[in-house]
């Protein structure tokens, strides 16, 4: 693993001097930038109101650095955001120097995670979720890995993350009831394990509902983003009756499912193409006029942003093929991990259509990319086999296709 080293060190250390020239040149756009909203929540603060906030515990991190080092907020979320910067990439690269079975697919997925601005836009700013995804993807992978993870352990990660962004840990425990209910539906975990787990979420998703520190955040949901008690409601009936039927179902089902999406391979990633791209169309009507008006009504500025974005989904897909023809190995937690989160992302999609809150799908991509790509990465390989050393160029393009959508700049 010592070729490994460069990689290690020299990609979370060069993320965060792009971090620094960019905010040195002044490129992140203030007007668009979610860490421009948190500078403002933390404002309020300081000025004696108690706003609804996604993470109590980051907002208590940053005052405490700013009483003890007495610098202004903007500086202190430029750094923030530079070594943070580092932090998240640094996590997610030992996660795949633990989980991944060599170098070469490690470092493969190292570089793929940059080329989508999916991962860029979280990691350069200073947020909750610029962590979050990174300590999320840890979680989930330890427990992908390790099903029988004692729930002693579960209690004291989950924890801290509740509070530092409420998004991370629910997706979090979402994805962990979706991963032990299908290893306890095929027989792989044991029923008591289970009640354990539902027991730990149940009594952390209450006490975050009781805490003082979300109270806020929860008025403001109830307010704002719920459009009436029927909907608040509805959704964990659907959640009830959605186990109900998962449960119900046969295992031998399952298995049959299974080896029908191995016999025709071809016709699945068909159907997953097809119904990301319904997805996407929908997920682009959705949103809100103000989340595309950077666009300027340019087809250019959209297809050269997106175009990172659209390899990593391409090149995902190459990869899943490969996997599911056996053509690769040690990619099963992360092909497991990444289509759960697809799920999730699916029924993001659809509460979408209910809550105010408009791009949903997008917040539980942030949370995909990690999982996705060492899959992209073997699908990249595939794709650049054959342009030789013009691989370099094309992932030289797709860098800085994703890095202009971060920063609103057209390089058209």
């Amino acid at each position: 693993m010592v070729s490994l080293i460069p990689v290690l060190l020299g990609l979370p250390i060069g993320l965060m001097l792009l971090n620094l020239l960019l905010r040195q040149a002044g490129a992140f756009p203030p007007e668009f930038s979610d860490e421009a909203n948190w500078l403002g929540l933390l404002q309020l603060t300081d000025g004696g109101y108690d706003p609804p906030v996604s993470g109590p515990l980051f907002v208590y991190v940053m005052r405490a650095v700013r009483e003890h080092l007495s610098l202004g907020l903007p500086v202190i979320f430029d750094s923030v955001a530079i070594m943070g910067s580092g932090l998240t990439l640094a996590l997610v690269l030992s996660g795949y120097r633990q989980h991944l079975p060599n170098a070469i697919l490690i470092k493969s997925a190292a570089i793929t995670l940059l080329i989508t601005s999916y991962f860029l836009a979280p990691a350069l700013e200073a947020r909750p979720q610029q962590l979050g995804v990174a300590l999320a993807f840890l979680v989930c992978m330890q427990v992908t890995t390790h099903p029988q993870t004692s729930t002693g352990w579960l209690l004291v990660v989950l924890l801290p993350l509740a509070f530092w962004h409420v998004l991370s840990f629910f997706v979090v425990v979402a994805y962990l009831s979706a991963w032990k209910l299908t290893l306890w539906r095929l027989g792989s975990l044991r029923g008591g394990a289970i009640l354990q787990w539902l027991v730990l979420a149940s009594s952390l998703t209450g006490l975050l509902i009781g805490s003082r520190a979300y109270r806020p955040l929860l008025e403001d949901v109830l307010v704002n983003h719920v459009p009436g008690q029927f909907t608040l409601a509805l959704w964990p009936i659907f959640s009830v009756a959605l186990v109900t039927c998962f449960c119900a179902l046969p295992a031998r089902l399952w298995e049959k499912a299974r080896a029908l999406c191995l016999s025709h391979v071809n016709s699945v990633l068909t159907i997953i193409f097809l119904l990301s791209a319904v997805a996407i169309i929908v997920q682009w009507h959705l949103l809100p006029r103000t989340a595309v008006q950077y666009y300027g009504s340019s087809a250019v500025a959209f297809c050269t942003w997106h175009a990172g974005n659209a390899a990593f989904g391409f090149c995902y897909l190459l990869g899943l093929q490969s996997f599911l023809r056996g053509e690769a190995k040690g990619l099963q937690a992360f092909v497991s991990g990444s289509v759960i989160l697809l799920v999730l992302a699916s029924f993001a999609l659809a509460a979408s259509f209910f809550l105010p809150y408009e791009n949903l799908m997008i917040r539980i991509l942030y949370f995909w990319i990690p999982f996705a790509a060492p899959v992209s990465a073997l699908g990249l390989g595939k794709l650049f086999s054959g342009i030789g050393k013009f691989r370099y160029f094309a992932f030289i393009f797709f860098f800085m296709a994703s890095l202009s959508h971060v920063v609103r700049f057209s390089m058209l």
